[in-house]
């Protein structure tokens, strides 16, 4: 099923905006003429004025005739600013109390100027006359004066000019005074400096004495730590050999200690240990040869005994010295350490002093300098300001136009002619939207436009008087030649053009916006012209609430679609066959305690799923406006028909009505116009849809009153309309 884009509804409100300016045309155009005639008669009536523009250059820094920086660029920073600051102050103060009090001054004394000797506030009604106008991003800025004399126009411009460049003249002159004070009193006090800095030497020699002292710390620094790197490299080695020697000592004993210990570097205890070889060599051979007690022996072991006490001795002393070395060592690596931390501490104390002796030199070097260049510069300033020139410069001397730039006739009758419009098209909205008979449907275009949905037919009015006449209220069939007839035939075959053959049978929903429409007189004729053309078409009245076909088909009402969806009895008892061939009703049927709930199963669903022998169902609904039985009904048929009645429904019920259809996904095929004026068409007969005639009437007692559920014995509150 199509749903409207947003872009089509989008298109619709901008038709339906020109409908309505079309409708108002001639409103709007005499709104518009009617402002457009105002504005030129007073435009006409209102006093002329010239304009007289002079042309001024402000340079940012004043013309110097030495080659030297300004003298408050020296002084302070505050007179020199950015760019677009300073080019903005300059505006402020043109427009200056000051600036244009002179102005008014000059002009009434050398001018005899008498304009402003009546007014409250002089400046102010001057300034109303002024307008500048900066030039880009040039230097030029634009004084331009309006007056209704061209000539006081020029001269106002003029005096304001001269006025300003005086007015800047004695500024630059105040500032330099300003600005020649203060080089005067640092000259002073640089002076008063540079003869402290004169009269003390002895500082200098301090610092002299102060950097050889610096240098020398320096030189112990580096010895030091030359010294400290060395006892580092042979401390650690010296600590591992004596762990070395106490392993050994301890593992293998002092024996082999002094074996591996006696070599060409250790001649003492080298001797000695050959010296004990030898005595256990003497011993072993002596063991054969002589018995424990005999004199040599013992006196041999007295020799070995004494040899391995002076032995040990020596390997004992060989790891005590080795200690004691590594005792020194570490004591040097201590004493190294505490004076390299002194030595330090002493080298960043003179590495202050020294910095701030750097310091107050330099500072004594600059001021000297400095006091140099204030004497210069003070000679420079007084000269300066002897010859100083003007920053603004005259560019063009003010001319004044010789047509009025003011009140401008094309301008003022152009945004008169704009505003007209918008006034007047917007007042032609306002009331559009007030009137109530505006906002019904009155015509084809309304439904097309404004609801954005194909007409797919109208239907002429028809006769009451005629139609009562008829034998049954089926119009069309007790009139199958008539105006009307055709019109029906013309909204079956658009029908049929929208909705494509299918395989099974077509379902159509035939709704409206709000009760009294006429879906009921529309959906049965429609239902026997799509008889009369040879399909079947079984028509279900959908409207449990307020049925009215079995009325249409002088049909009873005691069974149809209520009993059917309550599973009372089958669907084949509850057809009514009509009196047109190939058209078959099925009425309402008892009102149900619950419409919603019965159109909410899936009851509906499965009836017409098995609905066989018909070519077409057309469906007739309740109006959308009062209950939701439509929008539950529009997922089960193929396609939605509105019926709008003209001068009855609101563009706003209507246009409501298809978006909630839109909004439930329905596929809305178009609409059918009922009851329309043909003379308010602006067409005979049937006009855009064929065949000629002046039409009949109709009126049928149809209606709802106030939509909802009625006593067996209640009436309608309103007349029976037609349907």
């Amino acid at each position: 099923m199509s749903v409207p884009e947003p872009t089509q509804h989008q298109e619709v409100s901008l038709l339906q905006y020109w409908l309505t300016i079309k409708k108002y045309r001639r409103f709007i155009a005499l709104i518009t003429t009617c402002v457009v005639l105002g504005v030129g008669i007073s435009t006409k009536l209102m006093t002329p004025y010239y304009a007289a523009t002079a042309t001024l250059e402000i340079d940012p820094r004043a013309p110097n005739l030495l080659d030297v920086q300004e003298v408050f660029d020296l002084v302070e920073v505050r007179f020199s600013d950015e760019r677009r600051s300073y080019y903005t102050t300059q505006y402020r103060i043109i427009k200056s109390r000051t600036v244009i009090g002179e102005t008014i001054r000059r002009l009434q004394d050398a001018h005899a100027v008498t304009d402003f000797l009546e007014s409250e506030d002089p400046i102010e009604d001057f300034l109303k006359l002024l307008t500048l106008t900066p030039e880009g991003e040039t230097e030029l800025v634009h004084l331009t004066i309006e007056h209704p004399d061209p000539e006081m126009a020029r001269l106002f411009a003029k005096t304001l000019a001269e006025t300003y460049m005086d007015e800047n003249i004695d500024r630059a002159r105040r500032r330099s005074e300003h600005a020649l004070e203060e080089l005067r009193k640092q000259k002073d006090q640089y002076a008063t400096v540079t003869r402290e800095i004169d009269g003390d030497e002895s500082d200098r020699e301090s610092g002299l004495i102060l950097a050889q002292k610096y240098r020398t710390v320096e030189e112990t620094i580096r010895r030091v730590q030359t010294d400290l790197a060395e006892v580092n490299t042979k401390l650690p080695a010296l600590e591992t050999e004596y762990e070395d020697l106490n392993r050994q000592l301890a593992s293998q004993g002092w024996l082999a200690l002094a074996s591996h210990l006696a070599t060409d570097d250790n001649q003492a205890l080298r001797g000695s240990y050959q010296k004990l070889q030898e005595l256990r060599q003497e011993e072993v051979a002596s063991a054969g040869r002589y018995k424990d007690e005999h004199p040599k022996v013992l006196r041999l072991n007295a020799k070995l005994e004494g040899m391995e006490e002076l032995l040990r001795k020596q390997v004992r002393e060989y790891i005590d010295g080795r200690r004691s070395r590594m005792e020194l060592l570490k004591q040097r690596e201590t004493s190294l350490t505490a004076q390299l931390e002194e030595l330090t501490r002493e080298l960043q104390t003179l590495e202050e002093a020294k910095l701030k002796a750097d310091r107050e030199e330099s500072e004594a070097e600059r001021r000297e300098e400095l006091y140099r260049e204030l004497g210069q510069r003070l000679a420079e300033a007084r000269l300066s300001n002897v010859i100083r020139q003007n920053n603004v410069a005259w560019v063009d001397a003010p001319i004044a136009t010789r047509d009025p730039v003011r009140p401008r006739l094309i301008p003022n009758l152009a945004i008169a002619l704009l505003a007209g419009l918008m006034g007047s098209v917007g007042l032609a909205f306002f009331i559009e939207y007030i009137r109530p008979d505006e906002a019904q449907v009155k015509s084809t275009e309304d439904i097309e436009h404004y609801v954005g949905v194909p007409l797919l037919g109208a239907l002429s009015l028809l006769d009451q008087d005629v139609f009562k006449e008829l034998p049954n209220k089926l119009y069309v069939f007790a009139r199958p030649r008539s105006p009307l007839s055709e019109q029906v035939r013309t909204i079956r075959t658009n029908i049929l053009f929208r909705t494509p053959a299918k395989e099974g049978t077509r379902r159509l929903l035939i709704t409206s916006a709000i009760p009294q429409e006429g879906k009921s007189f529309v959906s049965s004729n429609l239902a026997a012209i799509v008889a009369m053309s040879g399909s079947r078409i079984l028509l279900i009245d959908a409207d449990l609430r307020r049925p009215r076909q079995h009325e249409i088909f002088a049909a009873g009402n005691g069974i149809g679609l209520s009993n059917v969806l309550s599973g009372e009895l089958p669907l084949e008892e509850a057809i009514h066959h009509s009196v047109v061939p190939g058209l078959d009703l099925l009425p309402a049927g008892p009102r149900p305690e619950d419409v919603d709930r019965l159109f909410s199963s899936d009851a509906m669903e499965r009836m017409l799923d098995g609905i066989e022998g018909y070519d077409f169902i057309l469906i007739d609904s309740p109006p959308i406006s009062p209950v939701a039985d439509p929008l539950i009904l529009s997922h089960l048929v193929h396609g939605v028909i509105m019926v709008v009645r003209f001068r009855l429904a609101h563009k706003k019920q209507v246009l409501d009505c298809r978006r909630r259809l839109t909004d439930v996904g329905a596929n809305v095929l178009g609409a059918i116009g009922n009851r329309v004026d043909e003379r308010a068409e602006g067409y005979y007969g049937y006009g855009r849809y064929g065949y000629g005639g002046y039409g009949y009437g109709y009126g049928y007692g149809y209606g709802y009153g106030h939509y909802g559920y009625y006593g067996e014995d209640e009436e309608e509150d309103s007349p029976r309309q037609t349907g």
